[in-house]
């Protein structure tokens, strides 16, 4: 999950894709990293160039983690932070914009989107906490 959490100025989509579909579950004693209900943000690159950055949930995850059935629940704004030369992506939970129409996207259809952030109440509990009680009234 870390890896995860530190990919989106390091690497590609792809490397991240093949790194959760063949390489993430043999580095986590054969259990999948992304599971059912898990959040997790998502990078909407857009042909214009802008990025968006959608907080999702799981509703189901086959073999194949990076082509996870996820729900919309909305938009966060991210900054970058630098630490030991290495970028790291800071979201700002406070600008969170909920999207009341729950779309549902399956990854494995939509080459726009790439998943960039699991938010894990282990690695970031502040954070976990601040969006799940923004998501709660949505559930």
């Amino acid at each position: 999950r870390m890896i995860i959490n530190t990919s989106y100025f390091q690497y590609g989509a792809k490397v991240i894709r093949d790194f959760l579909d063949y390489i993430a579950i043999s580095l986590s004693h054969n259990q999948k990293i992304l599971r059912k209900d898990d959040l997790l943000i998502v990078a909407l690159q857009m042909a214009s160039g802008q990025t968006y950055f959608e907080v999702v949930r799981i509703l189901e995850v086959g073999r194949y983690q990076s082509r996870a059935e996820v729900q919309r629940l909305g938009f966060v704004n991210m900054t970058a932070q630098r630490s030991n030369g290495i970028l790291f992506p800071l979201f700002q939970v406070d600008s969170f914009r909920e999207d009341p129409r729950r779309i549902r996207i399956h990854l494995g259809q939509d080459f726009l989107r790439r998943i960039v952030f699991i938010i894990d109440p282990l690695i970031d509990p502040i954070m976990h906490e601040k969006i799940s009680k923004k998501i709660q009234p949505l559930a």
